[in-house]
């Protein structure tokens, strides 16, 4: 899963959902849990930006194309559908315990610690753009984003050295582990899994470390932002 992407693409979902649940697959799907207002604002401190709804949705513009819903993506043929993710007080639960500390660490790029407003930075750049710098912008970022979508060494570069590592360590390491528990206590037969694409690797290791006998036997891949031309 992306979680920005074409509209084409989150069609090719839509349809694939809709294969397997014919087939009598239930749908597993990632969306961490609200929690208390304490711990969403230590969240947005521990990432160092401010993480709302409307984010995904704004950095789209970026990139001429739209957020990921998961709405569209639920009872397709049935209800079976699941959110097996963490809610957000227990990820700020594990990033104290990893931290030992209830002192939530500043980003070291910013003098004064504070969080970044993405939304209202993204909305100025946007606005001070001609509609010609805006179509550059866009096809420039469209390449960008394919690029790194097809290189893990990349994504895993950019978290490495610009995100606070104790806070990811949670959002990746410790909800793959939660997603693994997850799929492995419910035990349905047939199941689809929407988790963003830093998930797969750890995730397929992580059932390996169970069951050796767990392998990839098929791999479709699907281009997640058609460059305009």
């Amino acid at each position: 899963m992306s979680h920005i992407g074409s509209e084409e693409f989150y069609n090719w979902v839509i349809e694939t959902i809709r294969e397997n649940k014919i087939r009598g697959a239930v749908l597993y799907y990632e969306g961490v849990w609200p929690g208390s207002d304490e711990n969403s604002e230590d969240f947005n401190k521990a990432i160092w930006i401010d993480f709302t709804p409307w984010l995904y949705e704004n950095f789209s513009k970026l990139y001429g194309v739209r957020s990921q819903d998961n709405n569209e993506f639920l009872n397709i043929e049935n209800n079976l559908d699941y959110n097996i993710d963490l809610n957000l007080d227990q990820i700020m639960d594990l990033y104290k315990a990893k931290t030992q500390s209830e002192e939530i660490k500043s980003p070291p790029l910013l003098a004064n610690g504070e969080v970044q407003d993405l939304n209202k930075d993204v909305i100025e750049r946007l606005s001070s753009l001609s509609q010609k710098q805006l179509t550059l912008l866009k096809y420039i970022n469209q390449g960008l984003l394919n690029f790194m979508i097809k290189h893990e060494w990349l994504r895993n570069f950019l978290v490495a050295k610009l995100a606070n590592q104790d806070i990811f360590t949670v959002i990746l390491e410790d909800r793959n582990k939660h997603l693994v528990q997850e799929l492995l206590i419910r035990n349905d037969e047939k199941v689809i899994i929407l988790y963003g694409l830093m998930h797969f690797n750890w995730v397929y290791d992580l059932l390996k470390q169970q069951d050796s006998s767990w392998e990839i036997i098929n791999t479709r891949y699907q281009q997640i932002i058609i460059q305009s031309q």
